[in-house]
């Protein structure tokens, strides 16, 4: 087989393991996504009432959201905040909700996955490959939905008291929701992709 036959033998194989990697990806999430994030939602909420320290979470559960299934806080301000200049003290009584669907949840995890099983390996390889690619994405997700939300509390109580201002938190919100979040999947699974190669084969230098 000449180069150019087999660059293209390879190129249709690693194809056809995309597609039978998304399907298969896509009917897991299709089956299972609730509840797999029923599972990650201790985790998720533990983190948001950690980078929201000053609202106190009254809910944390499943909502029906214009026919998608979404996760989602109720909240309440317990802490003063200094914005334009002026207090804002909580008043005991008024609530915010935030939420997020469970499709974007698990939006990295989906593209992570179908990056992982596409890409060819010998089943050792594959299975080193899923153990990294678990506490990559769980750092993932840390990073994502609960930031997001935190982002958007934060975001109504700038809108309403001093427009204009700078947040980092926002900006990463902004990054995630044009296309960061997708990213973040990716970059996980490279790194268990190339970490997997790596313990399974250590004489490979990158030249």
């Amino acid at each position: 087989m000449t180069a150019p036959q087999h660059a293209a033998s390879s190129a249709t194989h690693i194809a056809l393991r995309l597609v039978l990697a998304t399907a298969l990806v896509l009917t897991a999430a299709y089956f299972f996504s609730r509840d797999a994030v029923r599972l990650l939602m201790p985790m998720l909420e533990s983190a948001l009432s950690s980078v929201a320290s000053d609202y106190k979470i009254l809910r944390f559960d499943f909502f029906d959201e214009r026919n998608n299934t979404s996760i989602g806080a109720i909240v309440r301000l317990e802490h003063t905040l200094v914005l334009g200049g002026r207090a804002i003290v909580p008043d005991g009584q008024s609530v915010m909700g935030v939420g997020a669907t469970i499709g974007t949840v698990l939006q990295p995890v989906c593209v992570a996955m179908v990056l992982v099983l596409a890409w060819p390996a010998h089943w050792r390889e594959m299975l080193l490959r899923l153990l990294i690619i678990a506490p990559l994405l769980t750092a993932v997700l840390l990073v994502d939905t609960p930031l997001s939300m935190a982002a958007w509390l934060w975001d109504v109580q700038l809108r309403m008291h001093e427009p204009g201002r700078a947040s980092p938190l926002v900006w990463w919100n902004v990054f995630l929701n044009g296309g960061g979040r997708l990213a973040l999947g990716l970059i996980a699974a490279a790194l268990s992709i190339a970490l997997a190669r790596r313990l399974v084969h250590p004489s490979t230098l990158v030249r």
